[in-house]
């Protein structure tokens, strides 16, 4: 069962890799070239007066099994494991996992999403963070 409901704002490209019990809640916004697996749950959650939505950006990647509940947002580029259980925003181009969801690293989404609303040319090669180049210290330097 499927449960994405008319009326969700969805950007263009959305693309759901295998369709199957996936569930979005009919208040949360999703971003363009964002990528959904199957059995992801996007939901309303929190306490008393923080209830709220979970919003994606652009060109996230939400791998399957992943639960993603509360008023939190899902940063541009960000790309999420598999099975993990988000409750906390993701800032844009980090890779997280685990129960609770915590920062693998910061390379992004790019090699993860599937671009189905784009030009030829990946609009994250310069917004993603990348992993800082190891110093290189050549013989007879120092």
């Amino acid at each position: 069962m499927t449960s994405i409901r008319f009326g969700i704002e969805i950007g263009p490209g959305f693309y759901v890799g295998h369709f199957g019990n996936i569930f979005i809640s009919d208040e949360t916004t999703i971003g363009s070239n964002c990528n959904i697996s199957q059995e992801v749950s996007i939901g309303t959650g929190g306490r008393k007066g923080a209830r709220g939505v979970p919003h994606l950006r652009d060109r996230v990647y939400v791998g399957a099994g992943t639960k993603i509940f509360g008023p939190i947002t899902i940063g541009s580029d960000a790309a999420i494991s598999t099975n993990t259980v988000v409750v906390r925003n993701v800032a844009p181009g980090e890779v997280v996992g685990g129960v609770p969801a915590k920062v693998i690293s910061r390379v992004g989404s790019d090699d993860f999403t599937n671009w189905t609303d784009w030009d030829g040319e990946s609009p994250t090669e310069e917004s993603t963070p990348s992993e800082p180049e190891p110093a290189v210290l050549e013989l007879g330097s120092v």
